[in-house]
């Protein structure tokens, strides 16, 4: 089970970043980033600001949450889970803001959202139930 979660994490890392790299020139340079209800955006930032926040949110916390959680010994294998779904958390919002831009104004699409944010709390709730109490420290 190890195992499998290494590969699948670092495999995530390799398409995640050949993927934003690849998409990221589809992006206008002023991107929006923040969307208010309906979708609509009110906040925005530079194209390469997002592309350091992503790889800050779809790179560094990943690997981060690996760092961490492996510290604490218990969770076996399960580190590597937890970040892989960070990174997919990642990649589901920077498609969704891709799609955004492909309308203009750019909207975010609330259902689609909704299905990232909510494979993410499945795939989170699932994590607890399996590794959450090995991950915890003593005590």
């Amino acid at each position: 089970m190890q195992a499998s979660g290494f590969r699948l994490f670092w495999v995530l890392i390799v398409v995640g970043a050949l993927f934003v790299v690849r998409t990221l020139g589809d992006l206008p340079s002023t991107v929006a980033t923040n969307f208010a209800g309906g979708g609509v955006p009110h906040a925005c930032m530079g194209r390469g600001a997002y592309a350091g926040y992503l790889a800050v949110i779809g790179l560094v916390i990943p690997l981060l949450t690996v760092a961490l959680v492996g510290r604490r010994g218990g969770a076996r294998g399960g580190q590597w889970w937890l970040g892989s779904l960070v990174i997919g958390l990642a990649l589901g919002i920077h498609t969704l803001i891709l799609g955004a831009h492909r309308i203009q104004p750019p909207q975010l699409s609330t259902p689609g959202f909704l299905a990232v944010l909510g494979l993410f709390v499945v795939g989170l709730v699932s994590w607890i139930l399996r590794w959450g109490r090995a991950a915890r420290p003593p005590g």
